[in-house]
């Protein structure tokens, strides 16, 4: 295999195999979280992605900073994209997002949000 592209920082790497006439994306691992209000709704994230050329409603997401944990991660994202503290994060599992090309695992995540912003 050989390295198609690489990103700035080195951690997105896209290899082809020319023999086998495939990809590998070799992509950080990422969390996934679905926030929980004190009065049991649910939080979800809208955002437009390039890809889908749309708006999209998700969990809210996002990748994992280096030496950080999958749990600071979480914790840190749902400040970040919906203004809310995290009271009690409970890990849910972990898969790969897209086993046919890519290493990339989200690790997924409830969190209990406290009540005050």
């Amino acid at each position: 295999m050989k390295i198609i592209h690489q990103n700035e920082k080195n951690n997105r790497t896209f290899y082809l195999n020319d023999d086998k006439n495939y990809m590998v994306y070799d992509i950080p691992d990422i969390v996934a979280v679905l926030p929980i209000l004190p009065n049991d709704k649910v939080v979800l994230v809208e955002q437009y992605r390039v890809p889908a050329n749309e708006r999209t409603i998700e969990l809210v997401c996002g990748g994992i900073e280096e030496g950080e944990s999958a749990e600071c991660a979480a914790m840190r994202e749902v400040e970040e994209e919906i203004g809310y503290a995290v009271e009690e994060l409970t890990s849910i599992g972990t898969y790969v997002s897209c086993p046919a090309y890519t290493t990339e695992k989200v690790h997924l995540f409830i969190a209990k949000l406290n009540e005050n912003l």
